[in-house]
């Protein structure tokens, strides 16, 4: 109470979740999620595509966060919402946003291979098992000049991909949570989850 007026605490953040297509195209299906803070808050963000769904924790607190949305599936909308807590515990929801995504690129040059599921398990989170995609002859069409990099969720759906202008020959993950792949001309690269090349050299 001052001066005999009731101050209530809230959080003062952004009016909504802003949501952007992956600024690098050769990723398509991640988005980006933007939320801004007038004081430091952590994050609980939450996206479900209304059968699968899952969350990413940012436990750090910052005024303002810029947050990849992997692992959604292709040609589904998707809801999202954020949790957001400040240092003492004051917590504020969000208002839901959605995030369409757009479908694979079926009957291009470069088309998709075929995945035949073997074993399947409940899928709901957005864990996924990155690999290259070799083809007989080449990689994914006539010219043998086009990489391709798959995530697939464990029911072997399509939940990820990276395109480059470049036969990729192996994928290892690292613990900083990018991925190393080296190219067919010798050249190795480091990459992040939205596709941009971190660094690169060559053996």
């Amino acid at each position: 109470m001052l001066g005999g007026v009731l101050l209530l605490a809230h959080l003062a953040v952004a009016a909504e979740i802003v949501l952007e297509p992956n600024p690098n195209p050769s990723v398509p299906l991640a988005a980006i999620a933007k939320i801004d803070s007038q004081t430091p808050v952590r994050v609980d963000l939450h996206v479900s595509d209304g059968e699968r769904g899952w969350t990413v924790v940012l436990s750090e607190y910052r005024a303002r966060h810029e947050i990849p949305v992997l692992g959604m599936r292709p040609g589904r909308e998707h809801t999202v919402t954020a949790k957001l807590t400040d240092s003492s515990g004051r917590v504020e929801n969000l208002a839901p946003r959605k995030y369409s995504t757009p479908e694979l690129p079926y009957g291009l040059e470069r088309p998709f291979p075929n995945v035949e599921v073997v074993k399947s398990a409940p899928v709901t989170t957005a864990a996924v098992t990155i690999s290259p995609v070799h083809q007989r002859g080449g990689l994914a069409g006539e010219q043998g000049g086009y990489g391709l990099l798959v995530g697939l969720n464990s029911a072997g759906e399509i939940v990820w991909y990276y395109q480059s202008d470049f036969i990729m020959w192996y994928v290892l993950a690292l613990e900083n949570g990018n991925l190393h792949s080296g190219a067919n001309d010798g050249t190795s690269i480091e990459l992040d989850l939205l596709g941009n090349v971190v660094r690169s050299y060559r053996g």
